[in-house]
């Protein structure tokens, strides 16, 4: 559904219905019981018996993002592989343009 005719009017839209959210401070499964056949085994240990509360905070914090990302990005010693949005990029990702960086300010950046 069209929204404006131009990037303008399609801009003050968004700006004026589209609301920022809190990120919740936890998890919660929305199930009454956790069917740990559905828990990834790397998060078993955030799920607990009151219903699958976890803190996202300190999944985080227990885990190397380089180590999570590598899992489905192939990375070399550096942190650096290829894209695994490039079907966003306006020419591709012919080359690796995608880096991992840990330690204490662990995040990603996509050069492309």
């Amino acid at each position: 559904m069209p929204v404006g005719e131009t990037v303008e009017a399609c801009c003050a839209w968004v700006f004026a219905h589209v609301e920022r959210v809190a990120v919740p401070g936890e998890v919660v499964y929305p199930f009454n019981s956790v069917d740990e056949a559905l828990v990834p085994a790397y998060m078993a240990s955030y799920w607990s018996a009151d219903g699958g509360r976890g803190s996202i905070r300190a999944w985080c914090q227990a885990h190397d993002i380089v180590e999570v990302i590598g899992r489905s990005v192939a990375l070399d010693g550096r942190g650096v592989g290829s894209c695994p949005f490039k079907e966003y990029h306006h020419r591709g990702d012919w080359r690796p343009s995608f880096q991992v960086f840990g330690g204490n300010d662990p995040h990603w950046y996509c050069y492309t």
